[in-house]
């Protein structure tokens, strides 16, 4: 007697799986190929289940999974329902200004009333505040953890789309001032007239240096749970972390500035593109 061939490692694997998974396979290739199209409600659990040949509580662990892909949405009392693709807008980055968003809101957005998601309705970290560096802080600034940095915060809303973004900007205290106290650097923001230009707070940062240097570092990374609330993003929907770095003529980080924007409402351009854009498509410009 023959012993039968093995099964492709493919096949293999697919066998394996646990039921849940199967479904929810099956469920994201409907979606993919446009069987479930963008609004579309999905088959109830009690269907799902006969054609799985499962249980129901094995159904919703895979529906569970694909929303927490991002690619269905639960109403209670109503069903299951294949997401809808957001409106997205652009922030496009390389513009040659290099305005600085923490001392002015972006044109078109106004500043909440709390500025740290972590701690929102509280005015404990509002504005600015002075903490000591952390290791990866450190090394991006190429100092010592514990030095002091100036922290600035804020966080907008956008006038006609009610969309979110949170900025967040770091200096090292030294790179500011020589005074023993570095809160005497938060006196540079004193009485600021906010539609005066150049603003204090880049002079005293780069003072007679005129040949600093700027560049973008583009990265996505999952929230915490309180930034992806503020921001609006489901669960499982990455962050776009655009980070501008100010460098001095010796090629030393003087600030980071850190724009964080939910993926699935933001895409990233260039000012080449943004030419044969509309404008009502454009949120900010970095």
């Amino acid at each position: 007697m023959t012993n039968p061939p093995d099964l492709p490692a493919t096949l293999r694997e697919f066998t394996q799986m646990p039921r849940w998974e199967i479904i929810a396979r099956g469920l994201r290739l409907d979606i993919h190929d446009g069987t479930y199209p963008p609004g579309a409600a999905l088959p109830s659990e009690a269907d799902i289940a006969t054609r799985y040949d499962c249980s129901r509580p094995t159904v919703r662990r895979a529906i569970a999974a694909l929303v927490g892909e991002g690619l269905l949405t639960v109403a209670h009392g109503r069903g299951t329902f294949v997401r809808t693709d957001p409106d997205r807008y652009l922030i496009v980055i390389g513009t040659d200004d290099h305005p600085d968003y923490l001392h002015t809101a972006p044109h078109g957005w106004i500043s909440l009333t709390s500025s740290s998601p972590e701690e929102p309705q509280t005015d404990l970290r509002i504005g600015l505040a002075i903490d000591e560096a952390t290791r990866t802080e450190a090394i991006t600034f190429d100092t010592r953890p514990g030095r002091l940095l100036i922290h600035r915060r804020a966080a907008w809303t956008h006038l006609k789309t009610n969309r979110h973004l949170f900025a967040h900007s770091a200096a090292p205290a030294a790179a500011l001032t020589h005074d023993p106290n570095p809160e005497s650097v938060l006196h540079l923001f004193d009485d600021i007239d906010r539609n005066n230009h150049p603003n204090p707070y880049y002079q005293a940062l780069t003072g007679d240096d005129n040949h600093t240097t700027w560049d973008i570092t583009i990265t996505a990374a999952m929230p915490s749970p309180a930034l992806g609330t503020y921001l609006g993003a489901p669960p499982g929907t990455p962050t776009l972390n655009i980070r501008r770095t100010l460098y001095d003529s010796q090629g030393h980080p003087l600030e980071h500035t850190t724009i964080h924007a939910p993926a699935n409402h933001y895409e990233l351009t260039t000012t080449e593109h943004a030419r044969h854009t509309p404008t009502s498509r454009i949120h900010l410009r970095i």
